[in-house]
């Protein structure tokens, strides 16, 4: 599985990081560095599988990111978009609902805990291998 971590927090990024070993993890620190290395991952015909995506970065929030790596991918006609899960510190209706109307699949609150992100990450693929939302 290819794994891009989108997030600005260090701790975080390494904690993800330790949490996804075993598998391909890519990491960047900003919502404009996460669309660049979609954009890559397009072109070179190997897409990642999930994206985790932080909501507050700095020059391009997560939302922005997601909607702007939605539009690249109905761009270029992607059948199967990619798997984006949000990740927030903010646990409120508000930004569930903008997380969902962005683009993402899932949605998992910080303190990250191992237990809720394998969770959405099981979701997030069942969903993609059944085509079932």
């Amino acid at each position: 599985m290819k794994i891009l971590i989108a997030e600005d927090n260090n701790v975080t990024r390494l904690l993800l990081q330790k949490l996804m070993r075993g598998f391909e993890v890519h990491s960047v620190v900003t919502g404009v560095e996460a669309l660049e290395a979609v954009k890559i991952s397009y072109e070179e015909e190997n897409p990642y599988d999930i994206i985790f995506m932080d909501i507050m970065m700095p020059e391009m929030d997560g939302l922005e990111s997601v909607k702007n790596i939605r539009a690249l991918e109905m761009k270029i006609g992607i059948k199967i978009p990619m798997n984006i899960i949000m990740l927030t510190a903010c646990n409120n209706e508000g930004n569930v609902t903008q997380a969902q109307t962005s683009g993402c699949n899932g949605y998992v609150v910080k303190p990250l805990s191992k237990k809720r992100l394998f969770y959405e990450v099981d979701k997030v693929r069942y969903q993609q291998w059944t085509g079932v939302r």
